[in-house]
């Protein structure tokens, strides 16, 4: 049976035509998700001329599977960052994931976009005694960083946790229902969007870049002063040769009705 995005099930976002003829740009963005659609959010009110390229359909791949969750949690990962790069660096690396959060809140308050934002606790937690020692350290760290957080051994939800990283002021929401508004704003912005439009290479002539698309109905070009990849995959080789460089991470969400003793569970993310 395939798997289906709860998102994407019970969301749709607008439609668009593929492309269908030469066109020149400012700025093309490549890729259809929340990277992409976020960026061309960003420059069109900042008054650029855009066009927003996607091979598929919008946020169809890992924005439209995503968990949902918005938080700076990431697994255990704050202990790595100091261990490898020091304190100055996971410093950086935190204020920007709390900037992130505070602008995704500015765009939906300031665009009004409904998309059931809201505030949690987020758990990383795990049933393994060996992660003990490493979620204590990594607790203390998260508190020297000044997030509140907690070492806990009862999420609410399952039993047998050895111990688990309370975190608090964390948020939630539906990214299909956030990024149609986004689209909203893009549309009233003049952003031009395409999708089911496969950029397939490009060159540089006169300083300006010129990519080649493909579609159902035919190749066509697109001309721009800048041109910026938000894609799944790297989908030029050269430079950065980032193809050899690239790896996989998968993360599961479960959902499940649970007894009236463990209402609390609605409350809570799950990390594993």
């Amino acid at each position: 049976m395939k798997n289906k995005s709860f998102w994407l099930d019970k969301c749709k976002l607008p439609e668009f035509k593929s492309l269908e003829e030469d066109i020149s740009t400012q700025v093309c963005i490549i890729g259809g998700g929340i990277t992409g659609i976020t960026t061309a959010y960003y420059l069109s009110k900042k008054g650029f001329d855009v066009v927003l390229i996607e091979k598929d359909e919008l946020a169809s791949k890992t924005t439209g599977h995503t968990t949902g969750k918005v938080t700076v949690q990431h697994g255990l990962f704050y202990k790595y960052l100091l261990d490898t790069y020091g304190v100055t660096y996971t410093e950086k690396y935190l204020n920007a994931n709390l900037k992130a959060i505070n602008n995704i809140k500015t765009i939906i308050d300031n665009e009004k976009i409904s998309c059931d934002f809201e505030e949690k606790t987020s758990y990383v937690f795990s049933n393994n005694p060996q992660k003990y020692k490493e979620i204590e350290d990594e607790v203390n760290i998260c508190k020297k960083l000044d997030l509140k957080a907690s070492f806990v051994k009862d999420i609410g939800i399952l039993g047998n946790i050895q111990g688990a990283i309370k975190l608090e002021n964390q948020y939630q929401f539906n990214p299909i229902k956030y990024l149609d508004g986004l689209c909203k704003c893009l549309i009233n912005n003049g952003v031009k969007i395409y999708e089911n439009s496969q950029v397939l290479n490009y060159k540089k002539n006169n300083g300006k870049f010129i990519l080649d698309v493909n579609t159902y109905s035919g190749k066509y070009k697109i001309i721009a002063d800048k041109i910026i990849t938000a894609t799944r995959y790297p989908i030029f080789n050269f430079p950065g040769m980032f193809f050899i460089k690239e790896y996989q991470e998968l993360e599961y969400v479960l959902c499940a009705e649970v007894t009236p003793n463990l209402n609390n569970f609605r409350n809570v993310f799950v990390n594993r």
